[in-house]
């Protein structure tokens, strides 16, 4: 059933149908110029787009925050497994146990560290690359030493 209605919202005409084909075109036209987000274009890709925005004299901070955090954030789950294979290991009654609450209290605070430097890292307070890095560096630094000492004891 189609209707129409009057401004008052009544019902005007009504017609009734058995079968009603409606042609509908369902197919997708091409869309063009649209530049994907820096988070979904592969590194060369980025690298690319960054150096021709800096040649327009475009502000790319951002930009290269964004290629800094995907060759970076890939490797945070390495660097904490370095970091909590040590605290994890622990020793005595309680050294596991505690060695994990560490892990996880240590993960959070990383995570923390993260997103405080990838802010750093947009508004141009701290280089792109050490905004980046910076986190993942101070974990294998920890882990190192943590590795270390327990080989210690």
């Amino acid at each position: 059933t189609m209707y129409t209605t009057r401004d008052t919202g009544q019902p005007e005409h009504f017609i009734h149908f058995s079968k009603w084909r409606y042609p509908l075109d369902l197919s997708m036209g091409t869309i063009s110029d649209v530049t994907p987000r820096a988070s979904d274009q592969p590194l060369p890709d980025l690298y690319r787009h960054i150096r021709e925005q800096e040649a327009k004299g475009m502000p790319v901070t951002g930009l290269w925050m964004d290629f800094w955090w995907k060759t970076a954030f890939p490797c945070a789950s390495l660097f904490l497994m370095l970091l909590g294979g040590p605290l994890a290991a622990g020793s005595g009654r309680s050294g596991a146990g505690l060695g994990i609450g560490l892990s996880i209290l240590l993960m959070f605070a990383y995570y923390m560290l993260l997103a405080l430097c990838k802010g750093f890292g947009e508004n141009g307070t701290m280089p792109p690359p050490v905004a980046a890095w910076l986190p993942n560096t101070i974990v294998l630094v920890v882990a190192i030493w943590l590795t270390r000492r327990a080989a210690r004891s």
